[in-house]
Formats: C-alpha cells, structure tokens, sequence
C-alpha cells in the first residue's frame, strides 16, 4: 500500500470563515464593520481577499484586518499573517507572518496556533524548532482543528521531531479522520493495513480508504482500487 502524500499540512491562506450568518451580504457586512465591529472588519478583509460578492482587493482586505487587529481580534491576527506569509498585497515576509501568528495564537485561537506551528516545523520567520510546533498544534488539536491534528500524526507516525510513535500517530489521525480530514483518513488505512499503533485489518483500512476517496483524496481511490483487485 502506497504512502506518496505530504507529511504536512497548511490550511489555505484566509480560508477560516469569520463567525458572522452565510446569509449576510457584503453591504450588510461592511455596514457593521465602518461602524467598528471587528468581527465583520474581519469577515470584509476575507471578503475582498476572497473576491466574495466583491472584486478581490488585498489592499482593502489589508486595510479592513489592520482595523480588526487594532481590537485585538484573533481571527484577524492570524489572517494577516496569512497575507505576509503568501505576500498577498504586501511583501512576503515570513517574520512578520509569524509575530501576527503568535499573536493570534497567544489568545488561544487554534487556526493562529495551528499555523505557528507549521512555521516552527518548517523553520519559516523563526528558527526550527520540533518541540514548539508540537506544543502549539498540539494546542489546536486538543480545541478540534483536524489540520492540527493530522500534523501530529505524521510527526509521530515518522518521527519528525519526537520519536516514531504509531499508537500517538493512530490517535491523532482518528481524531482527524472522524471530520473527514481526508490525508488523515488516508494515513490511517496505511496504518491499519500495516498493523503498525493498531491491530492489522484490512477491512477498515479499505473502510477508510473509500472515506478518503469520498472526501477528494485520490490517492486513496487509486488504492482503494488496489485493495478491490486483490479481493479485500
């Protein structure tokens, strides 16, 4: 059984949706967010960053999180970071990604702390370090952020920083799976297939391979696939 995925895993840049109603419009939006509710400040940044019901403007998505992060608000801290990490209408500057990271983390924001993480994993803006980025997505996974916990998983299942644990990688990658998190959902069949943290069963190792493949993985329909031909 094949295991050719990425061991880690970064959310898309301003892909977490500010807690405002999906039937708020952009008007209504950017009503309450001239009258200083950082919540929308923040949810009109990823408007215009999106290009959602108005023409992408990272310049205005700029301008609407600086307002929200003057309040103080997490979502928008981590956001801005997002744009100085991708250089998205500002200079790519992964320091300046990382101080807004940690900002964002530091109020227990688990998509902040997720993606510090990921910047002491890779040693992006800091230097690297395995033990701060298993303290911060570990931070995230335990408020339920599947990114957060995949990561742990893969840290455990090969030895990237701690030392090789496939029951840890098994734990992490259930809590991850059970919310369609479909790499996680992967991992786990190879694991099970293996018997490696679990006991060997091919039969939920397919189970979770047709999981994988439902949720857009396709490297999990390619062994899946594999499985079908070999009688499982």
């Amino acid at each position: 059984m094949n295991q050719t995925m990425n061991k880690w895993f970064l959310s898309s840049a301003l892909c977490v949706v500010p807690a405002l109603s999906h039937a708020d419009s952009f008007s209504e939006t950017k009503t309450r967010a001239e009258a200083g509710d950082a919540v929308a400040q923040d949810a009109l940044g990823t408007m215009y960053a999106h290009g959602d019901n108005v023409a992408r403007d990272y310049d205005e998505a700029l301008r609407w999180y600086k307002q929200a992060v003057a309040q103080g608000n997490a979502s928008a801290q981590s956001h801005l970071g997002d744009l100085y990490r991708y250089g998205y209408g500002v200079e790519e500057d992964d320091r300046e990604a990382v101080r807004w990271y940690q900002k964002s983390a530091d109020q227990g924001y688990a998509e902040g702390q997720h993606k510090l993480g990921v910047m002491y994993s890779f040693g992006s803006g800091v230097d690297q370090d395995y033990s701060a980025s298993l303290l911060w997505e570990t931070k995230a996974a335990e408020q339920g952020h599947s990114e957060a916990q995949f990561n742990i998983g893969t840290m455990y299942h090969y030895g990237d920083g701690v030392e090789k644990d496939y029951v840890q990688a098994v734990h992490w990658y259930q809590q991850a799976a059970e919310q369609d998190h479909g790499p996680a959902q992967y991992n786990l069949a190879s694991l099970y297939y293996a018997g490696q943290g679990v006991e060997q069963n091919a039969t939920l190792a397919k189970q979770w391979l047709g999981k994988s493949c439902d949720n857009g993985f396709r490297e999990a329909c390619f062994t899946y696939r594999q499985l079908e031909e070999q009688g499982y």
